[in-house]
């Protein structure tokens, strides 16, 4: 997996590559928790958005303002699912 920044200026649109560069990913990195606690990151076309946390579990506060740059973006929000990290 490869990570590119697109963007130097910014740092916010990134291409991920995996599998060999089988699939590329272009992404834009919508928001970061001024501490780094969270980043909220989503295609260009926002079909797909992830909320990335540095602990395994993230504040409902956090993740409401998450949420919340979803939406203000443009991204479908309904959908989202938190998914359990151990």
């Amino acid at each position: 997996n490869v990570a590119t920044v697109n963007d130097p200026g910014s740092n916010a649109r990134w291409t991920a590559k995996f599998l060999g560069g089988l699939v590329r990913v272009d992404l834009v990195i919508l928001a970061v928790a001024p501490d780094y606690r969270y980043a909220v990151v989503a295609t260009p076309d926002g079909k797909l958005a992830w909320i990335f946390a540095r602990q395994s579990t993230l504040s409902e506060a956090d993740f409401a303002a998450a949420r919340s740059v979803l939406e203000r973006n443009g991204v479908a929000v309904d959908q989202l699912q938190k998914v359990p990290q151990n």
